[in-house]
């Protein structure tokens, strides 16, 4: 007789294949002496609301460097979920199905956390599943960050070689007057279980926001944003009294 699955609350998905495009061997690459991915990690960890937290990769090395650091790395990706084709929700539901094939575990929540933002910390990861609990009625949340410039003053090149504008009904109102615009910034994804296996996507459902300021959500994807974060750390040590 199968053991019956055990129902837990929350599990953490941390997704760092090997290999990328702008910065080699991303998930590895250090900032401010520790590899990126150790900073997702830790923020995960460190929350105390997350009952499982996995790091699905392809890479030994990343797996060995993961579950040194505390997190779960039960098996290696399958190549299929590590092309450029391969959605988000693919490589998630994988993972949850493991689990629950494996372990007998199911989730009631699930939170998708990219190592693309060290700068996120615990405390995001918790009140962003604060305001999933506060808000039943929503599939998710989505960590977003205020827009600095407004989308709706946007200019494109037009094929005679002058500018127009992207938005007309928006381009001659004043700040004050234009929408809340925001974008998501891909630090923390909390979503309802049955909702996201319905779903299968981060995005669509009913969506509620976790807004973030700039440096705590900035995503890393170039090298100078990698110098960008080791700028910010930089700062907030000094103004810790760190000399």
């Amino acid at each position: 007789m199968s053991k019956e699955a055990v129902k837990l609350d929350s599990i953490g998905i941390i997704p760092a294949k090997g290999h990328s495009e702008r910065i080699p061997r991303k998930n590895m690459a250090l900032l401010a002496g520790k590899p990126l991915l150790q900073y997702t990690i830790e923020a995960a960890l460190g929350s105390g609301v997350l009952d499982v937290v996995m790091v699905s990769t392809d890479d030994p090395q990343i797996g060995a460097f993961a579950r040194k650091l505390g997190a779960d790395v039960p098996f290696l990706r399958d190549a299929r979920l590590t092309s450029d084709d391969t959605t988000m929700a693919e490589v998630l539901l994988d993972a949850v199905q493991w689990y629950e094939t494996n372990r007998r575990r199911t989730f009631d929540r699930l939170c998708m956390l990219l190592p693309s933002s060290p700068l996120r910390g615990a405390a995001d990861v918790v009140g962003a599943k604060r305001i999933l609990n506060r808000n039943p009625e929503a599939d998710s949340v989505l960590s977003v960050t205020r827009c600095p410039y407004p989308p709706g003053w946007a200019l494109h090149l037009a094929e005679n070689g002058t500018v127009q504008p992207s938005w007309p009904e928006y381009i001659a109102r004043k700040r004050q007057e234009l929408p809340d615009w925001c974008y998501e910034n891909g630090a923390v994804f909390w979503a309802w279980m049955a909702s996201f296996a319905r779903i299968r996507s981060q995005y669509g459902g009913t969506q509620v926001p976790y807004f973030m300021p700039p440096e705590r959500g900035l995503d890393v994807d170039h090298p100078a944003e990698l110098a960008y974060a080791e700028h910010l750390l930089d700062r907030a040590r000094v103004g810790a009294g760190e000399y």
